[in-house]
């Protein structure tokens, strides 16, 4: 889908197809790191990921 189709449409389809072209490239990341790393790997660092985000946020609100 190209930008002149985006003109077309209301706002919340336009969210729409944003959001699915974000998805789809995820996806597309996600599996190239599978291929290159494997996928145990890959699922290791997004784990160390999120609990370094989890510790960020709870650090965040305890100094509120």
């Amino acid at each position: 889908m190209n930008d002149s189709m985006i003109e077309f449409m209301d706002k919340q389809e336009q969210e729409l197809v944003r959001f699915e072209c974000w998805y789809h490239s995820v996806i597309d990341d996600m599996a190239g790191l599978i291929r290159a790393n494997g996928y145990e790997q890959v699922m290791y660092d997004v784990m160390c990921a999120v609990q370094r985000h989890s510790l960020d946020e709870r650090m965040q609100e305890s100094e509120e």
